[in-house]
C-alpha cells in the first residue's frame, strides 16, 4: 500500500516544482538592477565582483546568468520578470521551458521539462498555457490508480521523476496498485489518454533513470528529516513604523551666479575670474551635498525608525542539518545597514565654495580678509565634507561581514541577507544577533522571500516572512485607544 494520502502528497506533492523555484530565483536576480531608469542603451550588467550577470542580444532580449555563470534565462525582461515574447528558462545550465510569455506569464505554445541535471531531458508538459497555467496539452508520466483513475483529485499531480525514487518511491510496497499514465488537458481539466496504455511504476522510472534499489517496506519512525525555519527577532511577521514627514535638515542645492545677479555697487568686489571660477564647481558642489542629503536621510531614517534584525535558525525537524544555506531577499523599500543603533553617527556636512556675492557682502560690511568671512560661514552650519557613512565604525554601508567563527555567518549583498550553518542538531536554534539594521522608506504590506537548502534536502525549501510598514501616525493613533 502506498502510505496515507495526505502523508504522500506531503512528500511528493507539497515541495514547489522546478520552473517556480527557477521563476523565483530569476526574480530574486532582477531585483538587484533597475532597468527602468539605466538599462536603455546598455548591453552589459555586472555583478561586484566584475562577473556578467545580465547581457542583451541583438534583439534585446535578456541572458540572465547565476552567480556561478550559468543560464538562467534569455528573455525579454524587466525588473518584474519575464514580461512577453518567447523564452527560455534554465536550471543550472539544464534548458527547463521553452515558450511564449504574456503579462509576465507563461502564455501560449511551450515545452516544460523535467529538471534532472543528467545527460538526458525528457519532456513533462507540453501545450498551450494561459495565464501561467496549462490550458490544452499533455502531462507526462503521472502516476495513477491501476484501476485508471487519479489517486486523489486533479489538482494534485504527481510525476515521477529522477527525485520521485530517490525521496519517495521507495515507499511505495505494493508497485502493482499503481500505474503510470499520460494526462490530457482540454481547457484546464485533467483527463487520462485513452490512446496511451498504462505503464507500471518500477519499470518505467528504470527506463529513464536505471536500476535502483527499492525497500520492501516502509515505517513513518523510520523517516528522519531536517526541517529549517527562519525568524526575524522571533516572529514570521515582521512589524516597521515609518513617516516621510520627519524632519530632516537639507543642505539646499546652489545655482551658477549670473550677470544679472552682481548689481552695481558689488561689481568692483567681484571679478569675473572668481565667478567663473564659482560657477565651474558647481556640478561637484551639487554631488557633495546630495550625497549628504542622502546620506542624512538615511541617518534620519535609520534614528527615528531603523528596527535592530536578530536572526534565528531553528531545525524543528528530527534529523541534524549540515551545510545550510540560507538567503533572506529584501524588499527595495528598505534599507539594510550594517551594525546597530548604537553604531549610528550623524554625516558631517561637506565644506561648499563661498559665493563671490557673499564674500562681496562680508567685505562692504567691514569684516576685511576672507579669512574672517570663512570662519563666519563655518559658525553658520558649514562643517568638513566626509565621505563617512552613518556608522562609527567607517565601515562601507552593504558591506561584506563575517561572523568571528567561520562556521557561522552572514553575507550583506545589496538586498539579500546570506547566511551560513555548518550544521544545526535537531530542535536546536541558532541567533546572529543585531548584525543588521532594517530601515523603512516607504509604508505598506511587503514580503521577504526566503530560501533554505542543506546537506540532507533533495530541493531547496522557499517561503516568505511578512514585513508590514505601517504610517508612525496611523500607529499611534491606533495605540492611543487601547
Amino acid at each position: 500500500m502506498i502510505p496515507s494520502y495526505v502523508q504522500y502528497k506531503y512528500d511528493v506533492a507539497e515541495p514547489k516544482d522546478a520552473f517556480e523555484m527557477m521563476n523565483e530565483h530569476l526574480l530574486s536576480i532582477l531585483r538587484k538592477f533597475d532597468y527602468a531608469q539605466d538599462s536603455k542603451g546598455k548591453t552589459q550588467y555586472f555583478s561586484q565582483e566584475g562577473n556578467i550577470v545580465i547581457e542583451y542580444d541583438a534583439e534585446g532580449k535578456a541572458i540572465v546568468y547565476s552567480k556561478a555563470g550559468e543560464k538562467v534565462c534569455h528573455a525579454f525582461i524587466d525588473n518584474k520578470g519575464i514580461c512577453e515574447g518567447w523564452a527560455k528558462l534554465f536550471s543550472e545550465g539544464t534548458l527547463l521551458y521553452e515558450g511564449a510569455w504574456r503579462n509576465y506569464k507563461r502564455h501560449g505554445q511551450g515545452i516544460d521539462y523535467l529538471n534532472d541535471y543528467g545527460d538526458y531531458q525528457y519532456v513533462s508538459k507540453e501545450g498551450t498555457w494561459e495565464d501561467g497555467e496549462l490550458w490544452n496539452g499533455v502531462i507526462h508520466d503521472v502516476l495513477v490508480n491501476s484501476d485508471g483513475t487519479l489517486i486523489d483529485d486533479d489538482e494534485d499531480i504527481i510525476q515521477i521523476n529522477e527525485q520521485f525514487h530517490r525521496h519517495k518511491a521507495n515507499f511505495i510496497e505494493d508497485f502493482g496498485a499503481y500505474s503510470i499514465a499520460d494526462l490530457i488537458v482540454e481547457e484546464g481539466e485533467f483527463t487520462i489518454d485513452p490512446a496511451s496504455p498504462l505503464r507500471e511504476v518500477k519499470p518505467t522510472y528504470e527506463s529513464k533513470y536505471g536500476e535502483v534499489e527499492w525497500s520492501d517496506s516502509y515505517s513513518y519512525e523510520e523517516v528522519n528529516t531536517p526541517n529549517i525555519n527562519v525568524l526575524i527577532n522571533e516572529t514570521n511577521e515582521l512589524k516597521l513604523a515609518f513617516n516621510p514627514a520627519i524632519e530632516i535638515n537639507r543642505l539646499s542645492l546652489p545655482a551658477e551666479i549670473m550677470q544679472s545677479d552682481i548689481t552695481s555697487h558689488l561689481s568692483k568686489y567681484v571679478t569675473e575670474e572668481e565667478v567663473e571660477s564659482y560657477n565651474a564647481k558647481i556640478p561637484d558642489t551639487i554631488k557633495k551635498i546630495e550625497t549628504y542629503n542622502k546620506e542624512l536621510e538615511t541617518y534620519k531614517f535609520a534614528e527615528a525608525f531603523g528596527l535592530e534584525l536578530n536572526l534565528s535558525i531553528i531545525n524543528e525537524g528530527s534529523l541534524k542539518a549540515n551545510d545550510i544555506h540560507i538567503e533572506l531577499d529584501l524588499p527595495d523599500e528598505v534599507l539594510i545597514l550594517e551594525g546597530s543603533k548604537k553604531s549610528l553617527e550623524e554625516p558631517e556636512a561637506p565644506i561648499l565654495p563661498h559665493s563671490p556675492i557673499d564674500k562681496a557682502l562680508f567685505e562692504m560690511a567691514g569684516f576685511g580678509a576672507i579669512q574672517s568671512a570663512t570662519g563666519l560661514l563655518g559658525r553658520m552650519g558649514f562643517g568638513a565634507f566626509s565621505h563617512s557613512n552613518i556608522y562609527k565604525n567607517d565601515k562601507l554601508l552593504r558591506n561584506f561581514v563575517t561572523g568571528t567563527n567561520p562556521n557561522y555567518w552572514t553575507h550583506l549583498d545589496g538586498n539579500t541577507i546570506s547566511v551560513h550553518c555548518a550544521e544545526l542538531l535537531h530542535t536546536r536554534k541558532r541567533t546572529f544577533d543585531s548584525e543588521y539594521l532594517l530601515v523603512p522608506t516607504k509604508a505598506g504590506a511587503y514580503d521577504i522571500n526566503v530560501s533554505v537548502i542543506c546537506e540532507e534536502y533533495v530541493e531547496e525549501d522557499a517561503f516568505t516572512i511578512q514585513m508590514i510598514v505601517e504610517d508612525f501616525d496611523v500607529r499611534i493613533e491606533e495605540e492611543s485607544y487601547d
